[in-house]
C-alpha cells in the first residue's frame, strides 16, 4: 500500500527498508519507540501500519502513554462555509487556539492517508473533484478542563456531529476496495495525532 502511495503521490522514500521495519510492528513497545522518534523512517507510517499489521481496532484503541494536549479539525475546501458554525459549537467543548489555512497537495494527502487501504479512493476523488492544491481551514484545538483527554473529546464530536454540517461526498471506484469519501472535517485518531498535527503545520498557508 505505501508503494502505491509512493506513485500516486510523488513522494520519494526507502520502500525496501519501510517495509522490513514494519515487520517489527507486532510489538507494542516498538510502536510506541517509533512514535517518539520523529526519526525513524516508520514514524509517519506508523499508524497505517498498525492498521494493516494489527488490524482495526489496535489502531483506534492505541492511546499514548500520556494525553496530547493539542489536536485539530480541518474543514475541507468544499465545507468552508461551515466554518463559522463549527466553531461555534466547538468553541463550547474545547479551547480554539489558532485558526489557519492548509494547502492540500499531493504530498499532503499522502501524509494524513497514505499507507491505509482506502487511500487510492480517497486521492481518487480528490482527483476527480479537483481539490489539490486548494485550501482547507484548520482549527488548533486545546483541552478546557485540565482532566478531560482532547483528543477523545474532538473524536467524540466528530462521531455525533460531522453529518450536521453537510452530506458526505461520495464516488464509487469499482476497481477500488473502498469508495472514496470526503467528509466535512477530518480529525486524527490517538494513533496519528502527532504525524497529522505535524503535516497540518508543515502545510500551513503562511
Amino acid at each position: 500500500m505505501l508503494l502505491n502511495c509512493d506513485k500516486i503521490a510523488g513522494l520519494n522514500f526507502n520502500i525496501n527498508r519501510i517495509c522490513e521495519e514494519i515487520k517489527n510492528v507486532i510489538s507494542e513497545g516498538f510502536v510506541r519507540t517509533v512514535q517518539q522518534n520523529r526519526q525513524h523512517i516508520l514514524w509517519n507510517w506508523i499508524p497505517s501500519a498498525v492498521y494493516n499489521v494489527l488490524g482495526h481496532d489496535k489502531y483506534k484503541e492505541f492511546h499514548p502513554v500520556c494525553f496530547y494536549s493539542e489536536t485539530f479539525l480541518l474543514i475541507n475546501h468544499l465545507f468552508l462555509n461551515q466554518v463559522s458554525k463549527i466553531l461555534d459549537d466547538v468553541s463550547k467543548i474545547a479551547n480554539v487556539n489558532e485558526i489557519f489555512d492548509v494547502n492540500v497537495s499531493r504530498q499532503f494527502l499522502a501524509g494524513i492517508y497514505g499507507g491505509f487501504p482506502w487511500f487510492e479512493s480517497v486521492f481518487s476523488i480528490y482527483s476527480d473533484l479537483d481539490l489539490f492544491e486548494k485550501t482547507s481551514k484548520c482549527i488548533l484545538l486545546t483541552s478546557n478542563t485540565t482532566d478531560i483527554d482532547i483528543v477523545t473529546t474532538i473524536l467524540d464530536f466528530k462521531f455525533q456531529n460531522r453529518d450536521n454540517y453537510g452530506k458526505t461526498i461520495y464516488r464509487e471506484y469499482p476497481h477500488l476496495r473502498f469508495r472514496g469519501e470526503i467528509h466535512t472535517f477530518h480529525c486524527p485518531q490517538h494513533i496519528e495525532v502527532e504525524q497529522h498535527l505535524f503535516q497540518v503545520k508543515s502545510n500551513r498557508i503562511k
